[in-house]
């Protein structure tokens, strides 16, 4: 089973990719979010894989970055999940978003992507935010404070932004700025007006 591999892109559409190494062209499923960070065509490329087999379907996945992968192996564990579904949720919310959702709990992101739904949705919340560390997207939350409230705090600013039309990955990349910014003070107000006030040029590509 492949951990990683290295070569040559050859080729790169929005669902997958093949890289040449070692005389072979080998191919690999990918989310939106790395397909958006590849680099060009005839460039080398690093990928770390994930293999999938469910009884006579044998598929590869790769992702840019290794934590990317780990979460698509954990989220695809989970009964009910799978593979299509686990892609689904990188691709459409995007792996910094994705594990900032699970952790503030907010279910209402994740049951919008396509083939999850509230049920699974909260069965993703219950079986992996205790595997998702905090501290390397929201350094405040992990301050002395409760924890609980500034959870909600954070959901519901996102939400907030959500309502005012920004999409899920850039109402979650905006709270996430203000959050730097804010120190280990602050209430919904505050968070809400310096996400507001966060720069455009800040913002990620949406997944």
């Amino acid at each position: 089973m492949l951990e990683y591999i290295r070569g040559k892109l050859v080729e790169a559409f929005p669902h997958k990719v093949v890289v040449y190494t070692g005389g072979f062209g080998h191919a690999f499923f990918i989310s939106s979010n790395t397909y958006e960070q590849l680099p060009l065509v005839e460039e080398e490329v690093t990928l770390y894989i994930s293999t999938v087999i469910r009884e006579d379907v044998h598929k590869d996945f790769a992702f840019l970055r290794r934590e990317e992968r780990d979460l698509f192996e954990q989220l695809g564990g989970i009964s009910g999940i799978g593979a299509k579904t686990a892609l689904a949720l990188i691709s459409h919310v995007g792996y910094e978003e994705l594990s900032i959702a699970l952790f503030t709990e907010n279910l209402s992101l994740l049951s919008q992507v396509p083939g999850v739904g509230k049920k699974k949705a909260a069965r993703l919340m219950i079986e992996l935010k205790d595997k998702i560390n905090p501290q390397e997207f929201y350094p405040s939350l992990t301050s002395p404070s409760p924890l609980p409230e500034k959870r909600q705090i954070v959901h519901d600013a996102t939400n907030a932004l959500i309502r005012l039309g920004y999409t899920a990955g850039q109402a979650q990349h905006r709270v996430k700025h203000a959050l730097l910014s804010c120190g280990k003070e602050y209430d919904l107000n505050t968070l809400i007006t310096r996400a507001l006030k966060s720069s455009p040029s800040c913002s990620l590509p949406d997944a």
